[in-house]
């Protein structure tokens, strides 16, 4: 097939096939006052042939186009697909830049606010007649929309135009329809792409930062609830990250268990909050970002692995080893071990937890229910002052020791895929920026540990140390001894030029702050760089 041919089966199969991407010449007449317009969505007009085979929506050269083509990547031809900026000037489009714009900020608003939607996608632009890419979807920045340049996002297909088969077309019409919704809302300004639904959960008190169950300290004091009765709760393990099935984690929620069937097919960006009652206190402890509810199916499917894997053996141990009952841990069905599952890089604990200042109003009850957040109200409304007080308790700790012990063996745990990823992307991201022979990775201290990547500049030795806590606060404290050591013991290194702390959460505002004194009151040079895992690129130093 030619490019014509392409483009009118495309056109048919659209229309016969019931794809929604063939409303598109109504929803412009309809939205943008267009009177007179073909019922195709890809005219004569707007298909060219000859050594640069594209064609786009008709109409499409002053807006976002719906756009297929042929293009050369490793020396291969392959045909693209995909919702485009075309940024070089024409009749009909003097100033593209300027009356572009307005697309590309919706553009950025709408990958900002509802990113998991763009991950079947790819991104790629050309700029100066060099192509760039493939990336993962991300802002469009001022750098990449320039006069000239022509950005996509899409897929490949590694055929030529010639070579494509009718599913292809199914392929390249499903995926119009995908971007469909990001059209309307960047070019009609209608909002068809569902967001998540924003949920409150309580979850079980937990001292080692739910990595695994810490005791009866700080749980329920009702002698019939269940985490006081079994000594443990669902959500002990909601932030152990070793545990990766497919890079996702599958942990358990109490609060969707009554109406789990509804929550199938949605994602929840879900506020977690739990109550001390060591201290009486209302805490706000994290967030999920698209947390899923998954089917009693899918939690035997993960049962299983955590079986064949070992795990539940050592969650057991962990369940033994704060006196909870062990026993009865072990006899849970599937659905009681796991019901949601999210990715580690969407949640966050937020150390210091804040307090609940208004907890009657959002939440209003202790129960474990999954409760709709419609609260504007700011967690962090409990600053008050820079300077804490340090409240001095005289005596022994009343934790038995075995509590004590879980909990030293428990605190030091990260999640090694996560870990690996963020190290990796950051080795790639140094690489860019030094040069391949001045960047190391695993660098052996000669006292039996290694560090994370270090950098070899003309000023000197930067180290870099990976962190994949769930906290930021908790990956400073446990980073920055690392840190310390690798500097400055037996001996320092005398051409160090800095330390920087590396994790896949952005910097709060208090870390940041606690860094520039540490900065300002020692010599101690030491800073902190986020990873962002969709785009793959590195945070300035804070």
């Amino acid at each position: 097939m030619n490019i014509q041919q392409v483009a009118e089966k495309l056109n048919e199969k659209a229309i016969n096939k019931g794809f929604k991407v063939a409303e598109l010449p109504e929803l412009r007449k309809r939205y943008l006052g267009k009177k007179q317009l073909p019922s195709k969505i890809f005219t004569a007009q707007t298909i060219f042939e000859g050594d640069d085979q594209y064609a786009f929506h008709h109409g499409g050269r002053d807006e976002m186009q719906f756009n297929f083509g042929e293009e050369i990547i490793d020396d291969e031809q392959v045909t693209r697909y995909g919702l485009c900026f075309s940024l070089e000037p024409s009749r009909s489009l003097p100033n593209p830049i300027e009356d572009l714009e307005p697309f590309r900020i919706r553009f950025n608003q709408c990958i900002e606010t509802n990113y998991s939607y763009f991950e079947s996608f790819q991104m790629w632009y050309y700029q100066w007649g060099k192509r760039y890419g493939n990336f993962v979807p991300q802002i469009i920045s001022d750098d990449w929309f320039q006069h000239g340049s022509f950005i996509s996002i899409g897929n490949i297909i590694k055929k030529s135009i010639s070579d494509l088969t009718e599913n292809d077309l199914i392929e390249i019409l499903i995926g119009f329809d995908k971007l469909l919704p990001i059209y309307m809302f960047c070019v009609l300004q209608i909002n068809l792409i569902p967001s998540n639904e924003r949920r409150i959960s309580k979850i079980c008190w937990n001292e080692n930062d739910w990595m695994s169950p810490s005791g009866e300290t700080g749980k329920s004091l009702d002698i019939n609830s269940y985490e006081r009765s079994r000594g443990f709760g669902h959500e002990e393990w909601l932030f152990d990250f070793e545990k990766l099935v497919d890079d996702y984690h599958y942990t358990s929620l109490q609060s969707v268990e009554r109406g789990r069937e509804t929550f199938f097919n949605k994602k929840f960006d879900v506020r977690l909050y739990s109550h001390n009652s060591a201290t009486h206190e209302n805490l706000w402890i994290g967030s999920i970002k698209d947390l899923e509810v998954i089917s009693p199916e899918s939690s035997k499917i993960i049962y299983a692995h955590y079986k064949k894997e070992g795990w539940f053996d050592e969650m057991a141990i962990q369940t033994k080893s704060v006196n909870g009952d062990f026993q009865h841990f072990k006899h849970l069905r599937p659905h009681e071990y796991f019901n949601v599952r999210f990715k580690p890089e969407n949640s966050e604990l937020n150390k210091p937890y804040k307090k609940i200042e208004y907890f009657e109003r959002i939440i209003g009850t202790y129960r474990y229910q999954f409760i709709y957040d419609i609260s504007t109200v700011s967690t962090g409304e409990n600053k008050k002052s820079k300077k804490r007080n340090f409240i001095f308790k005289p005596g022994k700790s009343e934790k038995p020791l075995g509590n004590i012990i879980s909990t030293r063996q428990n605190k030091i745990i990260q999640s090694e895929p996560l870990h690996d990823k963020i190290q990796k992307i950051l080795y790639d991201q140094l690489v860019d920026i030094y040069g391949e022979d001045n960047v190391g990775m695993e660098n052996d201290t000669g006292l039996g540990t290694r560090i994370d990547i270090s950098v070899n500049t003309r000023n000197g030795i930067i180290l870099y140390e990976v962190k994949s806590y769930p906290s930021v606060m908790i990956t400073i404290r446990v980073a920055l001894g690392q840190l310390l050591e690798y500097a400055y013991y037996p001996n320092p290194i005398n051409n160090l030029k800095e330390m920087i702390i590396v994790s896949h959460l952005p910097i709060e505002a208090d870390d940041k702050e606690y860094l520039e004194f540490i900065r300002k009151t020692t010599t101690l040079k030491i800073f902190y760089q986020s990873v962002n895992l969709k785009s793959m690129s590195i945070s300035d130093k804070a």
